[in-house]
């Protein structure tokens, strides 16, 4: 199922909640020079379960490899950056790792408000299954935008009250930005 999803050892350890491992290729990936491409930041298939496997074994193999190069909001087929897989599986250390380490003014900002198939951003998928600790921390991005419309119509805000989540519709309300009126 990954390699029909075109998943990335980014995709791979996101979805998996391995922050150790995010972190790393984050910080390889900005160490790179800005043109430089590894094939590791561009690889499918079944190869990617071997290279996913050696970086989660020893992280120097991929150092030995040479650089290492990842689009952070590289989409799958079903358009899933890394950070709509840590939000759905509510991994907030990797949410965390991935909003602190990649600032919104750099070359290698990360995208908080990527769209899915079903035009949900992160902050709904969190919101859909309850995820207070990363909820809080998308809301701490500078770019987040608490009021975007899914394709069903629903802001993370519906979403939080129709499923009664109290800690995140709290959290939303504090948000400066929040339209409350959304309907």
């Amino acid at each position: 199922e990954h390699n029909k999803l075109q998943m990335n050892a980014l995709h791979l350890a996101a979805m998996n909640g391995h922050a150790d491992i995010v972190a790393f290729l984050i910080t390889e990936s900005l160490r790179s020079s800005p043109g430089s491409r590894s094939s590791l930041g561009k690889l499918h298939s079944s190869q990617m379960s071997r290279n996913y496997s050696s970086i989660n074994d020893n992280e120097n193999n991929v150092s030995k490899r040479g650089k290492v190069k990842f689009d952070i909001n590289q989409q799958t087929s079903d358009f899933s950056t890394p950070l709509h897989l840590a939000c759905k599986y509510g991994h907030c250390e990797v949410v965390k790792t991935m909003v602190e380490r990649l600032d919104s003014g750099k070359s290698h900002s990360l995208n908080v408000n990527a769209r899915d198939k079903m035009s949900c951003t992160p902050l709904h998928l969190a919101t859909m299954d309850g995820y207070t600790n990363v909820v809080e921390v998308l809301l701490s991005h500078p770019k987040i935008d608490v009021n975007a419309v899914n394709s069903d119509s629903q802001t993370p805000l519906i979403i939080a009250s129709r499923n009664e989540s109290t800690n995140i519709v709290s959290l939303l309300l504090s948000t400066p930005s929040i339209h409350r009126d959304i309907q």
